[in-house]
């Protein structure tokens, strides 16, 4: 029996009838002046931003407040955009990409942790590959100063079977681009050196890749299994990405060492510096070198310098404006600190952008402001108003979640109720007929009943943070956290 057209993905485009879409589109692409998005909350953010993204077919990139909801918008996002736009992916890959923020203080002596340093640079090398169609970013980390795209690019490595490449120049680049030397590789972000061969595993690779070299001709390219180490299948060509933002190299690390000298000669630095010089001169990295060595290799460029064109979508922008001014405040008071205590280290306008930097106008780009109430931008601003409002959360009281679908339900409301797994949707089917609810599954191969009735609830797969109710479209969507957390 052929499985029945799935309804999900025609439902959620109701949200063009309550926005009007192409007005929204020509507005901001035109760029003539303010475009103001209110009413929009929770998931609601998410499935709006995908279905622009259908429209403007260009990047998006979007701010948020804090780092701590880059995780939930980039879930939500992943499965909005996937269900919508679904002739556009592609099998296994994300489109949706998290920029987060140096979770620690740059004035603390401390470097970034790695898997931090890993998704900022997997996502500025996906939007330089094209591999990204939405990016979610915080206001601190989008206002992280970055070095060229262009100097970037040439951390980014591509190889493939036959090439002419010296195995010592790849370990001296893997090394300078952030990989860790293990034996043997045991996950992402390392590589090891046995005689003629290099294996490597980088981020976005389904498997560690060995590369086997007859001279300085790449020999073999193939695949290998982490837990018995043995090649399997051959492949092509391997993308081999930066681990980091920050890129060093010797060269660099004893240029800082000469500029450091002068730029902090009084004599309450030197026994700071005398221990990173001694390290830097080696060509050695010590902690906290990835906020010193801009000394040496300025950071000019954001992330909005790594593309062509894109729409940036500002969540909520007063709050995204006071969120910079605090931080940028807590972070001179942390280098003021620094310098008192001895401690070398460089002004927050040489690390971060000001808010005049962040907001200078790029003419290939546009923007939309993204706020519940909608009082931000000019006068004249173009203004749009979707009504959106959360769902009841039942923390686990199965009876009063049932009694409030079949009540939408009665009410001539179409519910979608969503699980992360297929276990948890399964669930959610069997109490739907265990309380005798008409329903319509959209997982699995041979669903276990679909109701003839029109508007019978519907059980489906996805990961959101939260549900999200269109009052104007009769549409009602619970998440799995809505009705067990």
């Amino acid at each position: 029996m052929d499985s029945p057209e799935k309804r999900i993905p025609s439902l959620f485009s109701r949200i063009s009838d309550l926005a009007d879409f192409r007005s929204i589109t020509a507005d901001a692409l035109r760029g003539e002046g303010d475009v103001v998005l209110s009413g929009l909350s929770g998931s609601a953010r998410a499935l709006f931003i995908a279905k622009l993204w259908n429209l403007v077919r260009r990047p998006i990139i979007v701010v948020t407040a804090h780092d701590r909801d880059i995780q939930d918008l980039c879930s939500d996002l992943e499965y909005f955009h996937s269900t919508i736009n679904s002739a556009t992916a592609t099998a296994g890959a994300s489109r949706v990409s998290g920029f987060p923020a140096w979770e620690t203080d740059p004035y603390s002596g401390l470097p970034p942790h790695a898997d931090i340093q890993q998704a900022r640079a997997t996502a500025l090398w996906q939007l330089r590959q094209k591999q990204t169609d939405i990016v979610v970013a915080s206001i601190q980390s989008i206002s992280t100063r970055l070095a060229s795209a262009a100097s970037f690019d040439s951390y980014s490595l591509h190889i493939s079977m036959g090439d002419e490449l010296s195995q010592d120049l790849l370990v001296e680049h893997l090394s300078n681009a952030g990989y860790l030397r293990q034996e043997p590789v045991s996950g992402p972000g390392e590589y090891s050196v046995r005689g003629g061969i290099v294996d490597v595993f980088s981020p976005l690779m389904r498997n560690p890749v060995r590369i086997e070299f007859f001279g300085d001709t790449v020999d073999s390219l193939r695949e290998f299994d982490l837990d018995d180490q043995r090649s399997s299948g051959p492949v092509q060509r391997i993308d081999i990405l930066p681990m980091q933002d920050v890129i060093t190299d010797r060269g660099l690390l004893r240029h800082w060492s000469a500029l450091a000298r002068q730029q902090w000669q009084d004599e309450k630095f030197q026994h700071d510096l005398s221990e990173k010089i001694d390290l830097a001169d080696g060509g050695a990295m010590f902690p906290g070198a990835e906020y010193l060595l801009t000394l040496g290799a300025p950071l000019e460029a954001s992330i909005l310098d790594y593309l062509d064109a894109c729409v940036l979508v500002l969540d909520e922008p007063e709050v995204l404006r006071d969120e910079h001014e605090k931080f940028l405040n807590l972070m001179q008071h942390r280098y003021e600190q620094s310098i008192s205590a001895g401690v070398v280290a460089l002004p927050p306008e040489i690390l971060f952008l000001t808010p005049e930097q962040i907001h200078k106008p790029y003419p290939q780009h546009r923007t939309i402001l993204m706020e519940q109430l909608g009082t931000s931008g000019s006068e004249n601003a173009s203004r749009f108003h979707v009504s959106t409002q959360p769902v009841t959360r039942w923390h686990g009281r199965v009876k009063d979640m049932a009694d409030g679908v079949r009540s939408s339900f009665a009410a001539g409301h179409q519910v979608i109720l969503l699980a992360d797994t297929i276990g948890m949707a399964e669930r959610l089917r069997d109490l739907l007929h265990e309380y005798d609810i008409p329903f319509r599954v959209e997982f699995g191969e041979q669903p276990m009943r679909i109701s003839e009735e029109a508007l019978a609830p519907i059980v489906g797969i996805g990961r959101l943070s939260s549900g999200m109710r269109l009052p104007e479209a009769g549409l009602e969507i619970y998440a799995e956290a809505d009705i067990f957390d």
